[in-house]
């Protein structure tokens, strides 16, 4: 069987079994979790990965700082 014959045989079998199971994620009540609500859900991952690297930053940049401040320049005569 060619790929093409096995995408349509694939995408004609998709729908009398409903979502691929990647997508069927349940909640514990036992429903499934919308798509919304997914989606919603990575945006805040995504936000919360944005403010540990942004918290990071700043705190290297404190050390740099700290650091800098602690070194004496020697002074030319």
């Amino acid at each position: 069987m060619t790929h093409d014959q096995l995408e349509i045989k694939h995408s004609l079998a998709v729908p009398e079994f409903g979502p691929l199971p990647e997508l069927r994620r349940s909640r514990p009540g036992g429903e499934a979790e919308p798509a919304a609500e997914r989606e919603r859900e990575r945006e805040r991952e995504r936000e919360r990965g944005r403010t540990r690297r942004r918290l990071q930053q700043q705190d290297l940049c404190c050390v740099w700082k700290e650091l800098a401040d602690s070194q004496t320049i020697p002074q030319s005569p």
